[in-house]
């Protein structure tokens, strides 16, 4: 009798977990990859655990979670990409979420490999995918100019933007400070005209926007001069750069290198009459961070006052800002 009771229970129990657990729903395969779709919130946290994981998680999402899982099965379904049986990326569209296994948005690579996942247009209306940008669309950044280790890009697109502002490689984190790695942003710079991008080694270098007259090196700063002068040759074809759009930028533009009066062991005497240049060695010839000294030429305003008035002498230092001489304006 006891083992008969202890059958029936066990028979029970079982049943419960067929009722109560329901398997995920495959959607679609592509070669080692699976699309599953759940909508169980103990569904939803198994995937997101990893299916064939029996300690440790196998991803970030917050849905390991169980109280998170019930929340997102309560605007279900959830999808799961798992590559190799193991969980990939995880997608809901009720969220407008697409995350990898570190809870980034995925490389443009990753959304290349699992687009194919979801062009069944039955279980994914456009109305459906287009809530989350990449799924259905990822435009190429348009290469303009290389040079040497350097590669200069252009998009329109905002999700491209978003993606060159990031890092293209990258999984983990940002790779710049640019506003642009947010999707809001980069939305708001999409509406203007094309954005650019230097990267150096295929990582983000500079930042370039004509039509908000903006440039900044990877911290959201103005450049160094040295980073100037490094990629200015990306900009050299007139018929993609004619001189209307450079002047936006003067810093792309127009640059003169100073000339050496004379030098005396670790100092050097520049002589100066362009503003740009005025600027620049005012901030500090090698200067990428912050400015290098107080004077009010490190505002391009001021620099253009001293220039119209005549030449600007500047000494530097061990390559620093020591001593700014401008005789026109009686200034030491």
């Amino acid at each position: 009798m006891k083992s008969s009771a202890y059958s029936l229970v066990n028979q029970i129990l079982e049943s419960n977990r067929k009722q109560e657990f329901p398997q995920p729903e495959i959607i679609s395969r592509q070669g080692d990859l699976v699309l599953y779709k759940a909508v169980d919130a103990r569904m939803i946290q198994l995937l997101s655990r990893g299916i064939t994981a029996k300690n440790e998680n196998q991803s970030n999402w917050r849905t390991c979670n169980l109280g998170f899982a019930y929340e997102y099965a309560e605007r279900s379904p959830v999808y799961f990409v798992y590559k190799n049986d193991k969980p990939y990326v995880m997608v809901s569209f009720v969220f407008r979420e697409m995350e990898n296994i570190h809870s980034n948005f995925p490389s443009p690579e990753i959304i290349r490999e699992i687009c194919p996942l979801f062009s069944n247009r039955q279980e994914f209306p456009l109305e459906i995918i287009n809530r989350i940008p990449g799924l259905l669309e990822f435009p190429q950044p348009e290469i303009i100019s290389r040079q040497g280790d350097l590669v200069l890009y252009r998009t329109t697109n905002a999700l491209t933007i978003n993606r060159l502002s990031r890092g293209i490689f990258s999984e983990h984190g940002n790779q710049s400070y640019w506003p642009t790695c947010e999707m809001h942003y980069a939305f708001i710079y999409a509406k203007n005209d094309p954005v650019y991008f230097v990267y150096k080694k295929d990582k983000p270098y500079v930042f370039v926007s004509f039509a908000r007259k903006e440039i900044k090196d990877l911290y959201a700063s103005l450049p160094s001069l040295k980073i100037v002068r490094e990629i200015h040759p990306l900009f050299s074809n007139r018929q993609k750069f004619p001189l209307e759009i450079m002047n936006r930028i003067l810093e792309l533009s127009e640059y003169f290198e100073p000339e050496i009066i004379s030098r005396q062991g670790d100092l050097v005497l520049y002589k100066v009459v362009n503003a740009i240049t005025i600027r620049w060695l005012s901030r500090g010839i090698f200067c990428r961070y912050t400015n290098q000294s107080n004077w009010r030429t490190c505002q391009l305003e001021y620099a253009s006052k001293y220039a119209r008035k005549g030449p600007v002498y500047f000494v530097y230092k061990d390559d620093k800002p020591y001593v700014l001489v401008s005789f026109a304006c009686k200034k030491i």
